[in-house]
């Protein structure tokens, strides 16, 4: 701009806003001009010089961004770390099942406080990260559950697995197509239900991991096994929150050769006493 060079070489105001910082800067490189005839260029070379340290504060800047976000990351990993060697596996899902949950008659373990029908999301959230820890080195590409207990843990592991979430229905639906069904006896509800998914969301191409928040005899597991094969689908394994290993579900699935996660493993309930036993895990 020809008026800036002028006014910083007299020292002069240039157009609102003025620019005095600039116009002082200019003053001092216009006098290693030998004569006037050389102002302009040296005014243009503080303001390539300006340029220049733009982009160098602008590279600095996104350097030091990117040097303290690696920084960061590597704290929370040691930090995560140091936690799970420090702490036994999901201390906080045992310790909320002692807390909050109730044993009645027939082996039956109440935990509609934090899991299947009040929700804690931060235990699911933890849960559902040690789930996919657990299975991380499998190729899977669809999650797949029972209605309805079943489906926020399904839906919080599917999430972090960035893939699809299939739930069984325990409802024939009249608009379902290509309908593949199982049988299933419910522990709880002492009923058998007739469960469906669309032949076109499991298909042969699926690896499906299977998850639900309870194992007891296995009956639903079984069943999803049961719809896997229908569909020629590949079963990658199954995860559950909590297992009843006094009951023969997790034995007889472990036999059929299956990979199987619980995050927590009751040996034994005494619903007089409330008494809970855990199995240690490694």
């Amino acid at each position: 701009c020809g008026e800036f060079i002028v006014s910083a070489h007299k020292l002069d105001v240039g157009h609102p806003p003025g620019a005095p910082f600039f116009m002082l800067l200019g003053h001092f490189f216009s006098l290693f001009a030998s004569d006037t005839a050389h102002v302009a260029m040296c005014v243009n070379a503080l303001s390539a010089l300006a340029s220049a340290f733009t982009i160098l504060f602008l590279f600095l800047t996104m350097f030091v961004s990117v040097c303290c976000q690696c920084v960061m990351t590597s704290v929370k990993n040691r930090l995560y770390l140091y936690i799970v060697i420090n702490n036994p596996p999901m201390k906080e899902l045992k310790d909320r099942i002692l807390s909050d949950g109730r044993c009645f008659p027939g082996g039956i373990l109440k935990v509609d406080n934090f899991i299947n029908h009040q929700m804690d999301p931060a235990l699911m959230r933890e849960m559902s990260l040690e789930l996919v820890r657990r299975f991380s080195g499998h190729k899977i590409n669809k999650v797949i559950t029972v209605e309805a207990s079943g489906i926020a843990p399904a839906i919080m592991v599917g999430f972090y697995l960035n893939v699809p979430v299939l739930f069984a229905k325990k409802k024939t639906p009249s608009t379902m197509e290509n309908m593949l069904t199982t049988e299933i006896y419910s522990f709880t509800k002492e009923r058998t239900y007739t469960v469906c998914v669309s032949g076109d969301y499991l298909t042969k191409d699926d690896h499906v991991l299977f998850i639900d928040d309870f194992l007891a005899n296995g009956n639903a597991a079984l069943g999803i096994i049961d719809l896997i094969n229908k569909a020629g689908a590949t079963l990658e394994g199954m995860g559950f929150l909590i297992e009843k290993g006094f009951q023969m579900g997790g034995r007889s699935i472990r036999r059929m050769g299956y990979q199987l996660e619980s995050l927590s493993i009751i040996d034994a309930m005494d619903a007089e006493s409330g008494t809970i036993t855990f199995r240690e895990q490694n």
